[in-house]
């Protein structure tokens, strides 16, 4: 399923976290107020101090004090993926985070997120990544995102099981078709290339070499 217009617009910046001061907290806490349709809501961001642990997002409506619901994105890739309490439906849920996104970015309160597991590619005007995400949890998943240079298009798709198949429900099926060959072609590159490790059923990006250096 595809969200309204905001979403090719918008996709990418599922890769922002909400910015904050620098604190010597292990896990830095911010939050965000945005208005939508004239009702306030929030993005609580929590990072830890390891710039490259996967930190999480509250989606959360409170009135009066009182929280009427909340909404997890797990690992900040821009997807709400856990109802914590009551809840409108994560088709609208998400509908209302983009917008809050969007609005953090018009705001200057977003700063690129750094990933472990990242492969990039750019073919021609298109620039491409796939980035592995959770995974030591069964959760895990892979998420395949294109971004058009000179059309300005933006996609972020879900490859929910790792297994090379474009298969998330929030993204029309016409679009995962369109780019599945895509998909095909970066993963091939990032194996011939040693950065994605491809075991027969699932493709698991490699840590970056130049991350693993720089740790050392």
């Amino acid at each position: 399923m595809k969200h309204p217009a905001l979403l090719s617009s918008f996709l990418l910046l599922f890769f922002f976290v909400i910015s904050a001061c620098s604190t010597t907290e292990p896990v830095q806490s911010t939050v965000f107020n945005f208005e939508y349709d004239g009702e306030m809501y929030q993005i609580v961001g929590h990072q830890a101090s390891d710039e490259l642990a996967e930190g999480i997002n509250d989606f959360v409506k409170r009135e009066n004090g009182y929280i009427i619901f909340w909404y997890r994105d797990i690992n900040q890739d821009g997807f709400l993926n856990a109802e914590i309490l009551n809840g409108i439906g994560l088709d609208r849920a998400n509908q209302i985070y983009l917008a809050g996104i969007a609005a953090a970015m018009e705001s200057g309160r977003l700063v690129d997120r750094v990933y472990e597991r990242k492969y990039e590619l750019t073919i021609g005007y298109v620039d491409y990544q796939v980035i592995s995400l959770s995974v030591h949890s069964p959760q895990t998943y892979n998420i395949f995102i294109i971004r058009d240079r000179k059309t300005r298009e933006s996609w972020t798709i879900r490859d929910l099981n790792r297994n090379g198949q474009l298969d998330d429900p929030l993204i029309e099926q016409a679009v995962r078709m369109k780019y599945q060959e895509w998909y095909n072609i970066v993963l091939q590159e990032g194996i011939e290339a040693g950065r994605i490790d491809f075991d027969g059923e699932f493709y698991l990006v490699e840590r970056d070499p130049a991350q693993l250096a720089a740790a050392d």
